[in-house]
């Protein structure tokens, strides 16, 4: 998928290949994790507060760093299950460094999702995200041949005199998420639109940002005695599948866990075999620490685009009296409704 920056001259295309670094980073430059289970609002709105308590999360992706020029993601987000409003909200900063620098981009989101359930064994959340975004280019940090000395191979020119231009180094814009899931104790599925609003993310001109789908869905396989023994084991298949434009890409990862111990592997396709993924994390109902490591297999590139990532997670227990009590309160129709749980590693 090719990423628009700046219309200008031709030899410009060289400032899009070094921020770049591949062809296959989506538009505007969304952020992309291998753990997306672990931290799921950085994909759906509707995620906001479905473990019924208040919850931080961290996230850090380091990729492509067999490349003189890696691409690094950070992301933090907190949520919480709020009865009176009938839903959680979350507040969520991502920011993605490409390019030791060159190009950075960051945005910071509120989002809201009601949740309620539809009968006994089986809930529902829809969720609303608003996002500000804010992305900045460091045009000194970039060179290309004509600025550079053919005697002597030094930088005796700057960007904007050889190019003659003047765009901005900085560009903020405002999009609209939503979301929604349906899911109880053992299973999820869930449906994410990101770019609502279509805004324009170019430096110069106009490039409107396509709405970008994404399905996630998952199943936890269980002993039917789970819930009486803490040392019970589990196995759980999940998806994530995106679709933006004329991109595609689909993953799959298989979880299991003993105890305090997790472990999992994953294969990712983005129009050809792309990565298998590699899970380890630790967690005891209230911490959670995890690690991956994108191995590539794709044959399309001449150098390895493996990747490492770290997500961390603390979940604030609350009293029975307060946000995080077992129903879900005084809803619309007036009745107190048994909560229905979300699966163990959403919680």
């Amino acid at each position: 998928m090719q990423v628009e920056i700046i219309k200008l001259k031709k030899n410009t295309l060289n400032i899009v290949l070094l921020i770049c670094l591949s062809t296959k980073i989506l538009v505007a430059q969304d952020a992309h994790f291998s753990q997306y289970f672990t931290l799921p609002l950085l994909t759906n709105p509707a995620y906001a507060g479905i473990h019924n308590q208040s919850k931080v999360g961290l996230i850090y992706r380091n990729q492509y760093n067999a490349l003189p020029s890696s691409y690094i993601s950070y992301g933090v987000c907190y949520d919480t299950y709020v009865p009176g409003i009938h839903g959680g909200v979350s507040l969520e900063v991502v920011k993605d460094d490409v390019g030791n620098g060159i190009l950075q981009n960051q945005h910071a989101g509120f989002s809201y999702a009601y949740q309620n359930a539809i009968n006994k064994k089986i809930a529902f959340s829809f969720g609303m995200e608003a996002l500000c975004n804010f992305n900045f280019i460091n045009f000194s940090k970039i060179v290309v041949y004509n600025m550079l000395s053919q005697q002597t191979g030094d930088v005796i020119q700057s960007l904007q005199n050889v190019e003659n231009f003047n765009a901005p180094n900085s560009k903020i814009f405002i999009d609209v998420n939503a979301g929604g899931v349906i899911f109880n104790d053992n299973f999820y599925a869930g449906i994410g639109m990101s770019h609502l609003t279509k805004p324009n993310d170019a430096w110069v001109g106009n490039h409107i940002i396509p709405i970008l789908l994404n399905i996630q869905a998952g199943y936890l396989f269980r002993p039917k005695d789970a819930k009486k023994r803490n040392d019970s084991w589990y196995f759980s298949p999940n998806i994530y599948f995106l679709n933006q434009q004329n991109m595609h890409e689909i993953n799959f990862t298989a979880l299991a866990g003993l105890g305090y111990a997790q472990a999992g592997i994953g294969y990712r396709n983005s129009s050809n075999s792309d990565a298998m993924i590699f899970h380890l994390a630790f967690l005891n109902g209230i911490f959670r620490i995890g690690y991956s490591y994108d191995f590539n297999i794709s044959t399309k590139y001449f150098q390895p685009r493996n990747a490492h990532e770290i997500s961390i997670q603390y979940i604030f227990k609350h009293n029975k009296s307060g946000v995080g009590e077992n129903d879900w309160g005084r809803n619309e129709t007036n009745n107190r409704k048994k909560r229905i749980k979300c699966p163990n590693f959403f919680r």
